[in-house]
């Protein structure tokens, strides 16, 4: 969401960005007064639980001439997916899924623009599909400033470390081909770069492969699921 602010005020947008907990009733009636009394012509708004709550003032707010962008960071069709990976009983899952199919699409009417970065399934798009924009998943590379000098550590070597549910849209598969492109220059003195994956999904299988398919056994590691 910072990200985003910072790319829209470099666009000539002034903004205002708010981080809001909504866990707790207090906490849930801020954000929804925050939504209410907030004059701004354009109204960015991450996905979250409270939306199907959040509907009527957002229609309220599309009446008075607002613009509403809903960002949806993850496909809702993989939060299904997550549910039941969850280590949960199965009503846990059963309760869990049918929020949110009895949740979505319909809270998405009120936006004027759906942002979304991966396909999304057919049942999450009724209605709301010409709405929908897909777009890069990025952040104003620029804000973040760059090392000058390669760190140093005792193995003299760069460990990447992610930790996620293995969904195809996190994209570590382009850092497998980076990887790759990086060790296929073969120059003297390189600094050897690991990457480790934690985590499990579907997307596993498939990184195994390329991992096998570049011969990169030696500098990444998937570790599985952990806790703790």
């Amino acid at each position: 969401i910072k990200q985003t602010t910072i790319c829209l005020e470099k666009l000539g947008y002034s903004t205002k960005c708010s981080i809001i907990n909504y866990h707790g009733l207090k906490n849930i009636l801020d954000y929804l007064l925050i939504i209410l009394n907030e004059k701004s012509h354009i109204l960015l708004i991450r996905n979250n639980n409270l939306l199907p709550i959040l509907f009527p003032i957002l229609l309220y707010k599309r009446l008075l001439g607002s613009k509403i962008i809903i960002d949806i960071p993850t496909p809702l069709v993989n939060v299904a997916k997550e549910i039941q990976q969850k280590d949960c009983n199965a009503w846990g899952v059963i309760i869990r899924k049918l929020l949110l199919y009895t949740s979505f699409p319909w809270s998405l009417l009120p936006a004027n623009i759906i942002l979304q970065y991966a396909i999304e399934s057919s049942y999450f798009t009724l209605f709301i599909k010409k709405k929908i924009k897909l777009i890069a998943n990025g952040i104003e590379v620029g804000s973040i400033p760059l090392k000058q000098k390669t760190p140093k550590n005792s193995k003299q070597e760069i460990v990447l470390i992610a930790v996620a549910s293995l969904g195809h849209w996190h994209g570590f598969d382009r850092i497998i081909d980076a990887l790759n492109s990086y060790y296929l220059q073969q120059e003297k003195n390189i600094v050897p770069i690991r990457f480790i994956i934690v985590g499990d999904g579907e997307g596993a299988l498939d990184y195994k492969r390329m991992i096998a398919t570049y011969n990169l056994e030696n500098y990444i590691s998937m570790v599985g699921y952990k806790e703790g």
